[in-house]
């Protein structure tokens, strides 16, 4: 039986900074996932399943506006990881993550991230530093437009 294929995750961002035991529980839990420039990763109001480590390619997290035109609220490359805000709160997906450039990207489930999170506090303190400057970014943008 062929041994499965390794994914290689430590220069991500969502990785960067795990043990290399916390690391190696990651890549097992993970799973490799492609998607075609142009389609959604995920749509606004999708459940929130896991998170995604880009190791090739590029999307963009857009949502509508009350006008009903499309956002981009930030753009993603190779070692950017998304859609982790579902981890903490459990709601649905606030968010659509379309396609820029073909993605092949890791999927973290979320019960592999939440016991990441109560073996390393610090890897839970990394993801909510990282979704406040996602945040603070999207003020500033928001500010500009309004």
């Amino acid at each position: 039986m062929a041994e499965p294929t390794r994914i290689e995750l430590p220069h991500s961002r969502f990785c960067r900074s795990l043990s290399p035991n916390d690391l190696a529980q990651i890549q097992r839990a993970c799973r490799i996932c492609h998607f075609p420039a142009g389609t959604e990763v995920f749509q606004e109001g999708d459940p929130g399943d896991g998170l995604y480590v880009i190791l090739q390619g590029s999307v963009d997290i857009v949502s509508q506006l009350i006008s009903g035109k499309t956002y981009i609220l930030s753009h993603m490359e190779a070692g950017d990881y998304f859609g982790e805000m579902a981890i903490f709160d459990g709601e649905p997906r606030s968010a659509t993550a379309r396609v820029c450039q073909s993605l092949e990207a890791a999927f973290v489930p979320v019960g592999a991230v939440r016991e990441l999170v109560d073996r390393c506090p610090t890897a839970g303190a990394m993801l909510v530093r990282e979704a406040s400057l996602r945040l603070r970014e999207f003020q500033s943008q928001c500010g500009r437009l309004c």
